[in-house]
Order: C-alpha cells, then sequence, then structure tokens
C-alpha cells in the first residue's frame, strides 16, 4: 500500500512537472514579426524628385557637383536646400543662364555651403548662429525677416 501510494504521489507530481513545462515552453514560443523596411520617408535626394516644381535646379546642381551619390543615402545631416527662385538669382548673380554655365568647383562649394553633417530639429532654430558648421567650413544664420505687408495690409 505505501509503495503504491508512493507511487501514485510520483505520477501525479510527474505530471504537474509536465504539465507546467509544456505551459511554459507553449507561451515563450511566439514569432516576433520584423519590419521588412527601414522606413516609408525619402532621403534627399528622393525628396527633390517628388518636387522638381520646386527644387529641379538643386537636383541638377547637386548631380553635376558628384554629390548625389552620398544625398541618395540615408544618414545624420540636414541639407538646407534653396529652391528654383533662389538658385535662378543666384544664376543672375553671377552672370550665369544655367547651372551648366557655372563650374564645378563652385556647384561644389555651393552644396558644401547647404550641407551639414549633423540632424537639426526644428526646436535648434533660433535667431542666429547654428551650433553646427557647414562642409564649407561656415556657420549658418537663421532669423525671421519683418515683412511690412500682412493678410493685405500694409503698415
Amino acid at each position: 500500500m505505501f509503495v503504491q501510494n508512493l507511487l501514485t504521489g510520483f505520477s501525479v507530481l510527474t505530471m504537474v512537472l509536465l504539465f507546467t513545462g509544456m505551459i511554459m515552453i507553449m507561451s515563450s514560443c511566439r514569432k516576433e514579426r520584423y519590419t521588412q523596411t527601414t522606413t516609408d520617408d525619402v532621403n534627399i535626394a528622393g525628396y527633390l524628385k517628388k518636387h522638381p516644381d520646386q527644387f529641379s535646379l538643386m537636383e541638377q546642381i547637386i548631380k553635376r557637383a558628384g554629390a548625389a551619390g552620398y544625398l541618395n543615402a540615408y544618414g545624420n545631416y540636414t541639407f538646407f536646400i534653396p529652391t528654383n527662385d533662389a538658385v535662378s538669382s543666384w544664376l543672375k548673380s553671377l552672370g550665369k543662364s544655367s547651372v551648366e554655365d557655372v563650374s564645378i568647383d563652385d556647384l561644389k562649394n555651393l552644396v558644401r555651403f547647404h550641407l551639414l553633417a549633423d540632424t537639426i530639429s526644428t526646436g535648434k532654430f533660433t535667431d542666429g548662429k547654428l551650433a553646427q558648421i557647414t562642409f564649407y567650413g561656415q556657420y549658418l544664420q537663421t532669423g525671421i525677416a519683418f515683412n511690412s505687408i500682412l493678410c493685405g495690409f500694409r503698415f
């Protein structure tokens, strides 16, 4: 009788341990889902391609300056992109009619002047000099210019 009670107790203990072990194994085996892509955000070159009406001239400059390769990659940098109007004004100030008329060195310098080796969030923009230096070796100045025309009223 003692042996029979011992075997029954042993069997119950074994069953409880096996059941507990199975529960632990089944609850710990979950298939993890991983995202296949890093992001849907476009990089600098992708942004220029999406907005040719505003930045097609800067896209030409980047290609001619040989910067398309690294601006087509993701990374920690900020690029202040001049609009087509700004590039046209710059070309006019140089006495040039197109991007092809400007030397490659001048185009490289233009890209370097607008490129910083850090990601700058909007919250870090204050009036005055930015803390990061450009690839050209100068600091950019930011600020707000007061316009005397506001909502159709002249002051």
